[in-house]
């Protein structure tokens, strides 16, 4: 690890601003990342991290020209070459411009991060825009329903299950793995004959707030009884003890599910909870109800209505069993597209006709008050005479 070598140690030691903030980081794992990219900096500018934070400081003394750090670091972002240090890539030379966007934006964090710790924050810009280069190819961010049917189809059970009630409930990794907990509450509900099930989650990282899915019972039912329904046995055991499913477990059988499928591309588990939303797109049903789903973040009155009236969200969900269980022909998708369109056509010509009327309604109140101090002209006039 980076923070552990020897090297490291030593110029750790040599630079008390640099201990300070890592010391501060949170994870082993963000220490290391956002030392070695600080360290890459401090190697292309050929500066200590002394130096860097009292140019920061005659930056904050001169007004006028208090752009000199964010210049530099920016110059690294966009033409930054330095010798990598790793072990086993020692004297490759690394050219910032030609890694991804995700590792520039890295880079950037780690420096503005080592700034900020020691009370020397960088100024914001934002016409600095970080792109991604030409050399790197654009990442897959859809997939199709056929395609996550094929390689759904390649997997072994308990995979293929855990797969199916992602893309039934929109649901991402963690919330997938997350059913062998709340197993207890899903199998009380599958003996009181529910369907669908309904399943609560308490939040998620980027929405705070309560949400719940939906999953046919029919998909539950054959794990009924198990203690473990989607559980994996222990590699090199000899008693065969069953265990949770992980993330690790999860991601290689669907690596090698998409290689038996004949997939190429990068289809990820879970782009499994992105096609709820689409597919609610198509078929025509809510798409604030899909959002609400999948856990993202919606209106507060949205958030409001969905929640006081729970037979709206299991109305829009069956629309999409439906479609998933093949009762909803491309044919119907179709009609119900050029439905919606027309509907939208509609509601953009009354809202460009409201748009005139009020409009005209401005112009005869204008004229109207025009006319009456016109009058009141003439009126005065008149008195004069």
């Amino acid at each position: 690890m980076w923070k552990e070598s020897q090297r490291i140690q030593e110029w750790l030691a040599e630079n008390p601003p640099v201990q300070h903030w890592i010391d501060r980081l949170t994870t082993t794992e963000t220490k290391n990342v956002f030392g070695q990219a600080f360290e890459s900096f401090c190697i292309w500018s050929g500066k200590t991290p002394q130096q860097l934070l009292d140019m920061r400081r005659q930056d904050l003394k001169n007004p006028d020209d208090g752009f000199r750090t964010l210049e530099l670091v920016q110059q690294f972002i966009l033409h930054g070459e330095y010798p990598d240090r790793r072990k086993g890539r020692e004297g490759k030379i690394v050219k910032v411009a030609e890694t991804c966007r995700a590792r520039r934006e890295l880079y950037l964090t780690a420096i503005k991060s080592f700034f900020a710790h020691n009370r020397l924050e960088l100024p914001r810009d934002k016409t600095f825009k970080i792109t991604e280069p030409d050399n790197v190819p654009q990442k897959e961010t859809f997939m199709e329903l056929d395609t996550a049917r094929k390689i759904i189809g390649c997997l072994k059970e308990p995979y293929r299950g855990l797969a199916t009630a992602a893309l039934y409930g929109g649901l991402g990794r963690k919330e997938a793995l997350s059913l062998n907990r709340m197993w207890p509450g899903i199998e009380k509900q599958l003996r009181a004959q529910r369907d669908p099930v309904r399943i609560d989650f308490a939040k998620r990282k980027s929405n705070p707030r309560p949400y719940f899915t939906f999953l046919p019972a029919k998909l539950l039912t054959p794990y009924m009884g198990k203690e473990i329904p989607f559980g994996v046995y222990t590699k090199h055991s000899k008693t065969k003890r069953l265990r949770p499913m992980n993330e690790s477990d999860l991601l290689v059988a669907w690596r090698f599910a998409k290689k038996r499928a004949g997939v190429e591309g990068k289809q990820t588990f879970h782009m499994l909870r992105d096609l709820l939303v689409t597919s609610f797109y198509r078929i025509g049903a809510d798409v604030i109800t899909a959002q609400f789903l999948t856990g993202h973040g919606v209106d507060a009155n949205q958030y409001l209505q969905i929640t006081k009236s729970p037979d709206r969200p299991e109305k829009e969900w069956n629309k999409y069993r439906q479609f998933l269980d093949g009762g909803i022909s491309d044919e119907t998708t179709r009609q119900i597209q050029d439905q919606a369109k027309q509907i939208r056509d509609q509601a953009a010509k009354i809202e460009d006709q409201a748009a005139r009327i009020t409009q005209l309604e401005g112009a005869m109140k204008l004229r109207r008050v025009q006319d009456l101090l016109e009058a009141q002209d003439e009126a005065e006039k008149a008195r004069k005479k």
